[in-house]
């Protein structure tokens, strides 16, 4: 049996998003678009790492601002979990649909073969190594 004084987190989360101020939502957006940013291969491995951080910053502060921060945490998990979801689907159906397997990399060409450069010294300066042929 609970007691009075034992929040249920359920009923918290679905209390609490309807008295969320301005700083929690523009924390929730900064974190999602960080972590959708940090997922991506959009803006390169420094813009990655860069967006990564932002994430893990903002869902810090997400828990700090958050009563109870357990909420946040929710929140925070619910966000990772979409996200994977959606990246596993549009997987999933790229697959079926034949995208992925159009949307291959292309390998580029090989480059020729380069041969080892000719001892020269010894060779007066006019001279040139004769061609094998």
């Amino acid at each position: 049996m609970q007691s009075a004084t034992t929040v249920n987190l359920l009923n918290e989360l679905d209390r609490h998003p309807n008295s969320m101020p301005s700083l929690q939502l523009l924390l929730l957006f900064v974190f999602v678009a960080c972590y959708v940013a940090a997922m991506s291969g959009f803006f390169g491995e420094r813009g990655r790492l860069r967006a990564a951080l932002t994430a893990v910053l903002a869902a810090v502060c997400i828990c700090i601002v958050f009563r109870p921060w357990t909420v946040g945490v929710m929140l925070i998990a619910a966000v990772v979990v979409g996200v994977g979801l959606f990246i596993a689907f549009t997987l999933v159906m790229s697959r079926l649909i034949g995208v992925a397997a159009a949307a291959a990399p292309i390998d580029p060409a090989p480059a020729p073969a380069r041969t080892p450069p000719r001892d020269t010294r010894g060779l007066p300066p006019q001279a040139k190594p004769a061609q094998v042929g």
